[in-house]
């Protein structure tokens, strides 16, 4: 792992939860046709309705008013807050502006998963399956596990939040208050792991409280360099 990209790990987060987005990859592929330009919330929705993969349907007033809504009220939003896009709210117009990096991760993507349809070379479950490993991505602590379980092969669930609890107070383990450590664990339990699991990327057994990394964990070997 080079560990030479160096963006904060809550913009990781929003980059690697907009790419496993089918969506949200939809309107990328869009908007990097258009670098660089201010584009209008109503251009935008024409160029999606035109798409030659998988237009999306707005055939009538009712469906422009929705995606309409949709984008100015929750993808849009999402896209200004991981500066990746200029969305200027009053005029309704957007602007392509992506740091290098993010484009550097969009660059590391599968091909096919990249379009809006699966109907390329890549199976359903193929595309679904690697859209779980960017949903496992998108958290800071989910991405520390599986530096950490690359480094150890297999670790205990306790050990993992002592390493997690160190990591985020910066500090040594004999000062973190115990509390803290603890709601580290329990996040572990009920969220992270199960995600990670989810994901087909670690596997958990409860008996021994041990947490192992799959072979299916090699899917992230080729986002080393936005990893711990």
């Amino acid at each position: 792992m080079t560990g030479n990209i160096t963006p904060s790990d809550h913009s990781l987060d929003q980059w690697f939860a907009l790419a496993a987005d089918r969506r949200c990859r939809g309107i990328l592929a869009i908007l990097q046709q258009l670098p660089d330009e201010t584009v209008a919330l109503v251009e935008l929705i024409h160029h999606l309705s035109n798409a030659t993969d998988e237009p999306v349907d707005v055939t009538s007033e009712r469906d422009r008013m929705r995606l309409r809504s949709e984008l100015h009220h929750s993808i849009l939003p999402k896209f200004a807050a991981a500066e990746i896009i200029v969305y200027v709210d009053e005029e309704r117009t957007v602007r392509y502006s992506p740091p290098k990096k993010f484009e550097l991760l969009l660059s590391h993507l599968p091909v096919d998963l990249e379009s809006r349809t699966s109907r390329n070379t890549t199976s359903t479950a193929d595309m679904t399956a690697h859209t779980k490993v960017l949903i496992g991505l998108a958290n800071s602590r989910r991405r520390f596990v599986l530096h950490q379980l690359r480094t150890n092969e297999s670790m205990t669930l306790s050990a993992l939040a002592d390493d997690i609890a160190v990591h985020e107070h910066d500090q040594p383990l004999a000062d973190i208050a115990a509390k803290n450590v603890r709601q580290t664990y329990i996040s572990l339990y009920h969220t992270h792991i199960p995600t990670l699991e989810s994901a087909t990327l670690v596997q958990y057994d409860q008996s021994v409280e041990k947490v192992s990394l799959t072979e299916q964990a090699k899917a992230v070997e080729r986002y080393d360099d936005f990893l711990p």
